[in-house]
């Protein structure tokens, strides 16, 4: 079971960018932080930036997290949830992004 906190319609878009990218998060973070073009393009990047999560997702997502942390049976974020939680530990995301 998975917790899911994003509308539908927000959560299958995100679920779309997921998986039209074909990226670990790991090469996307690498990517952002070191403004690599070659590995995430001008257009994923503004999708990116278009699709992060807003201040009331991120909210929730993090509310989540704190209270779930040190209970052995709690439930895991969703895969887009888990996705908009990851892109907002790049640091300075929007900034490097939206330039």
């Amino acid at each position: 079971m998975v917790v899911k906190l994003l509308s539908n319609k927000r959560s299958q878009a995100v679920g779309i960018l997921m998986s039209s990218l074909h990226l670990d998060m790991k090469d996307i973070q690498h990517a952002v932080v070191n403004l690599d073009n070659s590995v995430v393009d001008l257009e994923t990047l503004q999708a990116l930036y278009e699709n992060r999560a807003q201040s009331d997702e991120l909210e929730k997502i993090e509310k989540h997290g704190r209270s779930s942390k040190d209970k052995e049976n709690a439930k895991s974020l969703d895969k887009p949830e888990q996705f908009l939680y990851e892109l907002s530990l790049i640091p300075n995301f929007s900034e490097r992004v939206f330039c």
